[in-house]
């Protein structure tokens, strides 16, 4: 009898395979954010700017961006504009699973947060909290240096989230954030976040419903292009 296990698709990995078809026009160029919302059920959210810092070397622990380095959100779904300000969102990698911070590597689990303000009126305080890596939907998150342009060393990192949507129904995703650093590549420290694109693929229809986004009409694909963030020398 052969001892190989049977292979079964379950419901994360339904979620991962979506969530790699909406990644691949967004990682494919460094200086656009796009999102699909025409997929049913789908929910568009951009952030941009902020700072994320680690330690250096043998310091380094993971990537962290958050609290006055944390990215300004700008748009969900349908509402807000590239310079609108609707709250912040704040993400935490762990430590190295493979490869290198100059080149490609991977990053152990990490936390995903997405909190609105005011200026957002469906909803204020934290709207998204979770989990970002293997535990959200079977793949770590993944740093991709995708080339130099100009001075800039160009990086992106990508992966799954999955969590809770304004503390009730549960979303899962994909996630594409846009950092750049000049001069040098990367090796830990400071690096500045340009942009940021967050997909989530099964947000609670009640809740979309209440936003009014009306994501289930036509394909709609939104693309804008990003401002490079400040540089750090």
């Amino acid at each position: 009898m052969s001892s190989k296990k049977r292979f079964v698709m379950g419901p994360k990995h339904f979620v991962f395979l979506i969530a790699l078809a909406l990644l691949a026009p967004v990682a494919a160029t460094a200086n656009q954010s796009t999102c699909l919302n025409g997929a049913p059920g789908a929910l568009c959210i951009y952030n941009e700017g902020g700072t994320a810092t680690s330690g250096v070397g043998k310091q380094f622990k993971g990537l962290t961006v958050g609290g006055k380095d944390a990215s300004t959100l700008n748009i969900i779904g349908l509402f807000g504009g590239p310079k609108d300000d609707l709250g912040t969102v704040s993400f935490t990698t762990g430590g190295l699973l493979s490869g290198t911070l100059g080149g490609d590597a991977t990053f152990g689990d990490g936390t995903f947060t997405i909190a609105t303000n005011a200026n957002y009126p469906y909803y204020s305080g934290v709207v998204f909290q979770g989990t970002f890596g293997n535990s959200a939907g079977g793949a770590p998150i993944n740093w991709t240096y995708t080339g130099k342009v100009g001075k800039y060393y160009d990086y992106t990192l990508s992966g799954i989230v999955s969590g809770t949507w304004e503390g009730r129904g549960t979303v899962s995703g994909v996630t594409t954030q846009l950092f750049f650093e000049s001069k040098t590549k990367f090796n830990g420290g400071t690096i500045a976040l340009a942009s940021g694109t967050t997909t989530f693929i099964t947000p609670e229809p009640g809740t979309l419903g209440l936003m009014g986004m009306g994501l289930l009409g036509a394909g709609l694909m939104t693309r804008r292009r990003i401002k490079t963030a400040t540089a750090f020398s």
